[in-house]
């Protein structure tokens, strides 16, 4: 997400904006970091039994469920 991010800048912005054949990389590059924020989003929280599943990575889970869901502003039923 950090490096998403960090192509979204002031700085960077005009890689993505322009229209140039070879930004067409960049737009890439934007977009394949997002796509891998979803992948390992679903690995943490989607399977309660698979292997990757927040529960099994955490040492401490009820406390770091409860900073995620104040961190997101949810209830527990919303999340």
């Amino acid at each position: 997400m950090a490096y998403y991010r960090a192509g979204w800048t002031q700085e960077h912005i005009h890689l993505l904006n322009s229209v140039n054949s070879r930004h067409h990389f960049w737009r890439q590059v934007s977009v394949n970091f997002i796509d891998l924020c979803v992948l390992e989003w679903c690995k943490l929280f989607a399977g309660k039994k698979d292997k990757h599943h927040w529960r099994n990575v955490v040492t401490d889970p009820e406390t770091f469920k409860a900073k995620l869901l104040h961190c997101l502003g949810l209830e527990e039923g919303q999340f």
